[in-house]
């Protein structure tokens, strides 16, 4: 069973056949950043300010 989690964001910034690079907030900070690749086969939903991903690469990637 594969749990999703939805997660703020500030840009997707680029896009290829087979990933979505976007920006994300840092948590528990006022102004940093970070960029992550995430596979098209993980992302369930874009929002324009949030993106539903597979929970597994959230924490992977310390998003959560």
């Amino acid at each position: 069973m594969n749990l999703k989690i939805s997660i703020p964001i500030l840009s997707k910034d680029s896009e290829t056949a087979k990933a979505i690079q976007f920006t994300f907030p840092v948590s528990n900070t006022y102004n940093k950043t970070v960029k992550h690749w995430i596979p098209i086969s993980q992302i369930y939903e874009i929002h324009p300010n949030r993106v539903v991903i597979a929970d597994w690469i959230a924490k992977k990637l310390e998003l959560i």
